[in-house]
């Protein structure tokens, strides 16, 4: 704690390190290791460290910094590494990231047209809409947004996508899976989806 309050980062994570070693379930230690790794630089382990201790006590958000590490600093760490997963084609390791920073913030729609970017990456378009779907019940400002981006492109065919860029109503088979889609509990929507480079912060 000396070195903490003497602005030794190196140090002080060093001793957070260990604590957390030796006591894993320890959320505190974690979250100030994650403060510690934000002041040396470290992004990843910042934002590591912060989810484990999240999950753990939810309540430390409280201790976030309105300036540095933060909430919205954690989850655009997130998305950012699953954007580099994606380029990578390790889709399974990418959808990793979207899902725990929707974990920790519901409605944050960078993460959801992530979603929708893994799985057009993927050669899943119905998979993509539906979290397309969910990006822009969030915030529907992303509606005259979506098709800008290049990453979307694959999906233009797509009847189902191009009513929801337009708002124009469906008809037979495109219709019934619009429908289908907003059914809560279907078809494995859990709560992630892929990352177009452009959103990553």
């Amino acid at each position: 704690m000396e070195a903490m309050e003497q602005g030794n980062h190196r140090r002080a994570y060093e001793y957070f390190s260990m604590a957390a070693e030796k006591e894993p379930l320890w959320p505190e230690a974690l979250f100030c290791r994650a403060q510690m790794a934000y002041y040396k630089a470290d992004k990843w382990g910042a934002a590591e460290n912060a989810v484990k201790a999240l999950r753990l006590e939810p309540a430390l958000e409280r201790l976030f910094d309105k300036e540095g590490l933060n909430l919205e600093f954690v989850v655009s760490q997130l998305n950012s590494f699953a954007s580099r997963r994606i380029e990578g084609g390790n889709y399974t390791a990418a959808r990793a990231y979207p899902d725990s920073a929707l974990e920790l913030k519901p409605d944050y729609d960078m993460a959801l047209l992530t979603m929708a970017e893994l799985y057009v990456a993927a050669k899943n378009g119905e998979e993509a809409v539906f979290w397309l779907q969910k990006a822009v019940e969030i915030n529907p400002e992303l509606r005259g947004q979506i098709d800008t981006y290049a990453c979307y492109k694959p999906l233009r065919s797509d009847p189902a996508y191009q009513a929801l860029i337009t708002q124009e109503p469906l008809r037979g088979k495109s219709f019934y899976y619009l429908e289908m889609i907003a059914e809560p509990g279907c078809g494995g929507k859990s709560g992630s989806g892929p990352v177009c480079i452009g959103f990553a912060s």
